[in-house]
């Protein structure tokens, strides 16, 4: 079975805050232990991807993400449901989990078999959600989700 994991990156592998100067935005903090959580999955076959709606803040997201040897996209909330909906058809994913936090990764729900949210995600996220992380966004949410896949939904992709 071909399986993706496909995350957004603010609030699932940060924390959601910005640092601004007085020239814009200049900084995201990444946690240390995301990059565990990719191996693991990679290990098994499982493919990840992540997408962002940040289009100023995305040569920041682009540097940590391609460090992690994965691709990353710049698709906006409006845009998520369907362009989701096509990669996974493109690709020809039999399995498909969604990590989102926010109100606009609520509609992606419809379009997953599983969807996933760190343990700062707003409200509305967390009642679409599977599982939520113990951990919040930044802080090893996403090698949660990764150990959670791995342990709990991994007989579900043999």
């Amino acid at each position: 079975m071909k399986a993706i994991v496909i995350s957004d990156v603010d609030g699932c592998l940060t924390d959601g805050r910005y640092i601004y100067t007085a020239d814009g935005k200049v900084a995201k903090v990444f946690g240390p232990h995301d990059n565990d959580g990719v191996k693991l999955l990679k290990e098994h076959g499982i493919e990840v991807i992540f997408i962002s709606a940040d289009k100023r803040g995305f040569p920041i997201t682009t540097k940590r993400i391609t460090d992690m040897k994965c691709k990353v996209y710049n698709v906006s909330e409006a845009e998520r449901v369907e362009w989701i909906k096509h990669y996974i058809q493109r690709y020809g994913y039999d399995y498909s989990v969604f990590f989102g936090d926010g109100i606009g990764d609520v509609p992606v729900a419809s379009v997953v078999n599983y969807f996933v949210s760190p343990a700062n995600a707003r409200p509305e996220a967390k009642s679409v959600s599977n599982f939520v992380t113990p951990s919040i966004g930044g802080q090893g949410a996403f090698l949660d989700l990764a150990l959670h896949v791995y342990n709990n939904i991994k007989s579900e992709l043999k």
